[in-house]
């Protein structure tokens, strides 16, 4: 079985958190989710794994890595399959 990329790692711990996609998004290069913290604005997870927030895509900014590396070792040993 394959891995889980660090973009579907992310998206599982954002959603264990509290987040939901946003499914009526206007954008196709970021998954867009709700911010966990109740905060406004969203969350934006790019193909490879990027992590931004913001209200809107182009006013977003970028996620420090050791916040992104915190949530992907909430996912570390969890494998998708039972």
């Amino acid at each position: 079985m394959a891995r889980k990329t660090i973009r579907d790692r992310l998206i599982d711990a954002l959603i264990a958190k509290g987040s939901s996609i946003v499914e009526n998004a206007r954008t196709r290069r970021y998954t867009v989710l709700t911010r966990y913290d109740g905060r406004p604005g969203y969350l934006y997870v790019g193909r490879s794994g990027a992590l931004r927030v913001g209200r809107t895509v182009s006013e977003s900014r970028g996620i420090p890595e050791f916040v992104k590396a915190r949530l992907l070792a909430h996912t570390k040993g969890r494998s998708g399959a039972a």
